[in-house]
């Protein structure tokens, strides 16, 4: 058994849990605090089911985003531990590359908000015919699911264009990709 691959994956997976989290923790947050119309908590204790389709599919669709800085995150996490171990790097490129680990997640988590908020939210400007946030909070699970079915699309569409952006604002760190060993 490859031992360096062992441990670097049980690391990469808790760093992925750890930043998933995180990301969900925030997001969640952020919803209530964008809809502040409707009091999300309140609702999902009173089973609106609306709400927690709408709240759900934007979990989801902030999932779907951040996979995309996640993956590179913990890649480049194993990158560095085998180059420390092996090539002897410093410790000021340590903590360099895990500031640029660290802004790429903040950048990204407010950039899947901004986008996944500001998307929905001009779809709704769009469809002048339903009044989706007061539908949603009077438990219409038609106009949620169709909210949510919005908001996942968006996010489909979105990944890749974040991805680039993300590279091209906060850029991975260098690294030495030849004889890791994988």
């Amino acid at each position: 058994m490859n031992y360096f691959l062992f441990w670097n994956g049980l690391f990469s997976l808790m760093l992925a849990m750890v930043m998933g989290i995180i990301a969900i923790y925030l997001g969640f947050n952020a919803f209530k605090r964008i809809n502040h119309s409707i009091d999300e908590e309140f609702e999902l204790r009173n089973n609106n089911i609306a709400v927690a389709l709408v709240s759900g599919s934007f979990i989801i669709s902030l999932g779907i985003l951040m996979k995309s800085v996640i993956d590179p995150i913990t890649q480049t996490v194993f990158n560095l531990v085998y180059q420390y171990q092996q090539l002897g790097i410093g410790f000021s490129d340590v903590f360099s590359t895990l500031g640029i680990v660290l802004l790429q997640f903040s950048v990204a988590l407010i950039l899947s908000l901004a986008t996944l908020t500001l998307g929905t939210r001009l779809y709704m400007k769009l469809n002048r015919q339903t009044d989706e946030i007061t539908e949603i909070a009077n438990n219409n699970i038609a106009v949620a699911i169709v909210v949510a079915a919005i908001t996942i699309t968006l996010a489909i569409m979105l990944s890749s264009g974040m991805e680039i952006f993300l590279n091209a604002v906060v850029p991975a760190p260098l690294s030495l990709n030849e004889n890791l060993p994988y």
